[in-house]
């Protein structure tokens, strides 16, 4: 009898734990309007002018080809070249390019914990 009890619950845990997947999933493609891009989070940063956007968890950043107003951003906020900011944005991604269509979050007033930032390698400043 304990043991059904024990399975039951466990059972009732997983369909709430999916529905909540379910519903996050749902919620984020109302917030966005068609054609408008996909949500994407991640390490923004500048450098020698040319921004760069790092998913979470990716190793390879990606470079920003239209940036909607994440550089006006960083300049009202006070970003240091080469210093990371927590983004969260909508737009499109190609080959190794995103194209940012709106700025949904520029940094966080808590630490980011579930935004892994892998494989941050400063390029070397090509020959002038």
């Amino acid at each position: 009898m304990r043991r059904s009890i024990v399975r039951w619950l466990m059972g009732l845990g997983a369909m709430v734990a999916l529905s909540g997947c379910v519903a996050a999933d749902k919620q984020t493609s109302e917030t966005a309007p068609a054609g408008s891009g996909q949500a994407y989070a991640g390490w923004y940063m500048q450098h020698a002018g040319q921004g760069t956007f790092q998913l979470c968890g990716q190793s390879q950043p990606l470079q920003v080809s239209a940036p909607a107003d994440l550089p006006a951003r960083a300049r009202a906020f006070g970003l240091d070249e080469d210093t990371p900011i927590y983004v969260r944005v909508t737009g499109s991604v190609s080959g190794s390019e995103i194209a940012v269509s709106r700025v949904d979050q520029f940094g966080s007033p808590t630490p980011v914990r579930n935004c892994a930032m892998n494989g941050v390698v400063i390029p070397a400043p090509t020959g002038q």
